[in-house]
């Protein structure tokens, strides 16, 4: 609604302008100043908090991103370029809603205007006043765009309000919280201030840790804001497991660290690392012996079996292998190094013969009658399936108190894909005012009936940003990296990959699936499954011809033992596949759809890329990912650094099968804007980025092909179930708590590119490895050449925290060396020291140490542990 000006709060602010540096302002402790000087530059936008209300106002000029966050329970983001304010609600399930979903704002921006938000509190009604005005212009309007929405009694009361802005051109981000309640005591306030302006992303396990590390009794007082888990765990959590100096695994740490420590030159300034190698002619005996004795730690540690297969190198090839891989992971700390030097490549005497089997991927033939074979049952099979998901409704929370809750679930129909309005659709209907003009934000989401309880935007899964497995509580969390070994079985770990995704996104859990035997029951001899490839069609064509997948446990992968017999089914094993039947797609547009799968060729969509990279992501938020084809050859290696984004065209031949499981934004070295998918391999966790690597979506100009060949994703009726309603930790939370990519998207959203391309030009990076490019390219074969360096940009980035109470100004500054790190729920850059001159020593000790204690429950604590002085705070990483 839209109305003129009338009572409202008092919009005078009752904490310092924020424009004048006050009087009470000080910082949160001495340590927090070691990090950085920073001069006051001043941030575009503006904020206030309200004098008779709980709430802020917030102005500045049209063209900025914000997001204002009433602690703990909701979040707005305001893109006021386009005019466009979300809010989301963190107590339930709800999606982003937006302000115009009940009338067009009457308030636009444009350029040379301002901007006012309004947002404050008022018994359970949350209102939102929004108005733009040009400040050349002597007449204003009175017309202020006003909405109003109801919260539910919760357990948790609203504390404070946070606003986030961000300067690019000055490399800043601001947070502001402004304490509006304080129903905690002062030792636990002062707790949890201290964690926030470190620039904690988590507060509550960095509240947690630092009642561990102050030795609290469970019955202190601050015990009461820690979670139920944290509770139960105490005992646990407190006892560190002493390390066996004699066994294989603390020996092979050690002989890591040895060789990080002495394969570099030494550096003249104090806790600075050397990026320089020593020569081959620089090792000594006892280097030699220390590289030899890796290795056999190595293969006594490895459980792939790898150097089994592969002559182990001798100490030349060990140096020339390693050094090859810390040449393509020079900008990288030793935390990402320390787990690079366990991938087993670098053991192998011939290094390159590491990827010849892992590679396996033959096209499938479009003339497959298994898959083309389309009958009148299919048919009546397909529109029964159809006619009762679209028939079944979800139950009203309402109604359902005192049983059972469930929802029925079922599959997203890919022909949507020709509705473009197909989400709004889904529930646009549900967001209506009352007759006061009130929305009701408790009632919004029991209304509201998706296609799947998990396609929605959320935090860890949305249209801009997409990584479930940064979710550590999700099911897809749950599926590990896995490890194809010297075999051509690509095709096996990428189809399993994406069926797990599929049942976690239908709520069915995961269940690891065995690779082994799809492999076992193929109908090619034995000799070839290892060295010839295949493609996911013919993991769907055993699966639908057995009717059966076992779990991992039942018939455990080796692959040494891919040339058995199909193995007799157990009476004890468990079928994973069940009564899963394969759904027929009719063929629009020009791609393939047969039985069972859809595929995608990217030259298809040469012309028209938006459109493929929406289908995409669209069925990555809801199926958890979808296979790729894609050029390994030449192109990807044992030491390929999966940690920055790689730019790179395809080829006309694809040779492996891997998977989308997310995509992001990302800024290049040329200032550009960019996006990249996010790509899961089969070749261990200790390959690339923990598995991962990423590649920019559209790749260097003039490719004749993209990098991603071709896309497939399966259309399975696993059958219905009943998955029980979630009940959200958020509703008895106290501590604010952010997604890993939070900081980063508001830098991003805030960011104005220096350029604007539609796609890389491939003559402004040094070394960025581009093929297939032209005609004669395409017709030769393509060699490595040399480093392959990521394209994206490295942004230095100062984090100002202010906590405002009472007039009283806290100040805390973290600085970050690359704002990539804003993503990482850990970072050793917010450690801590009371002694300036111990903070760099803090921060090696963390980043040296970090491997060891990253799967602690509270990695801080660990640390602290293992530090034994008293000079360095850990729970604020």
């Amino acid at each position: 609604q839209s109305s003129h000006p009338g009572p409202g709060p008092n919009e005078q602010p009752s904490s310092p302008s924020p424009t004048e540096r006050p009087s009470g302002e000080t910082p949160s402790s001495p340590q927090t100043l070691n990090k950085a000087a920073v001069p006051e530059i001043p941030i575009q936008i503006t904020s206030a908090l309200l004098k008779n209300y709980n709430g802020v106002k917030v102005t500045g000029p049209c063209g900025a991103y914000f997001r204002v966050y009433l602690v703990p329970h909701i979040l707005i983001y305001a893109l006021t370029k386009y005019s466009v304010i979300q809010l989301e609600s963190l107590f339930n399930d709800n999606p982003r809603i937006d302000v115009e979903h009940t009338g067009a704002l009457q308030n636009k921006c444009s350029e040379g205007k301002h901007f006012k938000l309004v947002v404050y509190i008022t018994h359970n009604t949350l209102t939102l006043k929004w108005k733009t005005h040009n400040p050349k212009e002597e007449t204003k309007s009175d017309v202020v765009d006003i909405r109003k929405y109801r919260i539910p009694t919760l357990e948790r009361p609203f504390t404070s309000i946070q606003v986030y802005t961000a300067n690019p051109k000055a490399g800043l981000i601001e947070t502001k919280n402004y304490n509006i309640r304080t129903d905690i005591p002062d030792t636990c306030d002062t707790i949890a201030t201290d964690c926030f302006l470190n620039g904690n992303v988590n507060i509550e396990k960095c509240f947690q840790c630092t009642l561990l590390v102050q030795k609290k009794d469970i019955s202190h007082e601050c015990f009461k804001y820690v979670s139920k888990e944290m509770k139960k765990k105490m005992n646990e959590i407190k006892v560190k497991a002493e390390d066996d100096s004699n066994s294989d695994e603390y020996k092979l740490i050690e002989s890591i660290d040895n060789i990080l420590s002495k394969i570099y030159k030494k550096s003249n300034e104090p806790f600075e690392n050397s990026k320089e190698l020593i020569s081959l002619e620089d090792l000594d005996y006892q280097f030699k012996n220390e590289l030899l004795e890796y290795c056999n730690l190595l293969k006594k540690v490895d459980t792939s079996g790898t150097l089994e297969s592969y002559e182990l190198s001798n100490e030349e090839d060990i140096y020339n292998n390693l050094t090859r891989l810390l040449r393509s992971h020079s900008d990288e700390n030793v935390v990402t190094l320390q787990g690079k030097l366990r991938n087993t490549a670098i053991c192998i005497k011939n290094v390159d013969e590491w990827i010849l089997n892992k590679r396996g991927l033959t096209l499938p033939s479009e003339s497959d009658d298994y898959f083309n074979n389309y009958n009148d049952n299919d048919k009546k099979e397909d529109q029964d399936s159809v006619n009762n998901n679209m028939n079944e409704d979800f139950k009203d929370d309402n109604s359902n108190k005192n049983d059972d809750d469930t929802n029925y679930v079922y599959d997203f129909d890919d022909d949507d894909y020709d509705n473009n309005n197909y989400e709004t659709d889904m529930y646009e209907d549900s967001i209506k005012a009352d007759k006061d003009g009130v929305i009701d934000l408790e009632k919004i989401g029991n209304k509201i009936k998706l296609r799947s309880p998990y396609f929605k935007n959320s935090k860890y899964c949305n249209y801009e940003y997409c990584n479930r497995w940064r979710d550590k509580t999700s099911c897809i969390s749950q599926i590990e990296v896995e490890e194809q070994g010297n075999c051509g079985l690509c095709w096996v770990f990428a189809s399993k990959l994406h069926v797990e995704t599929i049942r976690c996104m239908r709520g069915y859990g995961h269940y690891r699936s065995s690779a082994l035997y799809v492999a076992n029951c193929s109908k090619r001899k034995p000799i070839d499954r290892c060295e010839e490839g295949s493609n996911p069609l013919e993991f769907l064509r055993i699966l639908d011809e057995k009717k059966f997948l076992p779990l991992e446990s039942n018939y455990p992968y080796s692959y040494t033992n891919a040339g058995n017999s199909c193995p007799k089914i157990q009476n004890s094993w468990t079928n994973l596949w069940g009564d899963t039947k394969l759904l027929f797609n009719k063929r629009i547009h020009r791609y393939i759809g047969n039985k069972g799968f859809i595929s995608h060729e990217t030259s298809y969509f040469k012309d028209n890329m938006d459109l493929f990279i929406d289908m995409v992501k669209r069925e990555v938020q809801n199926k958890g990912s979808v296979i790729v084809y894609i050029k390994t050859q030449d192109v990807i290696g044992y030491d390929f650094n999966g940690k920055g984004v790689h730019s790179m065209c395809g080829d006309r031949t694809p040779d492996h099968a891997a998977n989308i499981i997310g995509y992001g934004n990302y800024i290049n070295k040329k200032g550009e804007k960019r996006s990249y998918w996010l790509i899961r391999n089969s070749w261990s966790y200790y390959w690339g980025d923990e598995g991962n690597f990423r590649v920019d979506m559209l790749g260097p100009k003039n490719c004749l092909y993209n990098f991603i060949h071709t896309v497939v994703f399966f259309k399975l009726d696993l059958g219905a179930i009943n998955v029980p309603k979630k009940t959200f930790w958020r509703r008895n939370v106290y501590f604010l708590r952010h997604n890993p990519d939070f900081m980063y998207t508001l830098y991003y959203n805030n960011y104005e590119p220096e350029t604007s391309q539609n796609y890389i030009s491939d003559d402004n990076y040094e070394n960025t490895f581009v093929h297939g490019q032209s005609d004669e390219t395409e017709e030769t074969d393509i060699k490595r050449q040399g480093v392959q360096n990521s394209v994206e940009k490295k942004i230095q980035i100062l984090h100002i925290l202010k906590h405002i109470n009472n007039s009283q100004v806290k100040r805390g500054l973290v600085k970050y060396d690359n704002l990539n790190e804003t993503k990482d729920e850990h970072s050793c850059s917010r450690v801590n020291s009371e002694d300036p001159d111990k903070y760099e020593e803090c921060k090696k000790f963390c980043l040296t140490k970090w491997n060891e204690c990253k799967d602690h429950y509270s990695p801080g604590y660990c640390l602290t542990d293992l530090y034994k002085e008293k000079h360095c705070n850990f729970c604020y990483v």
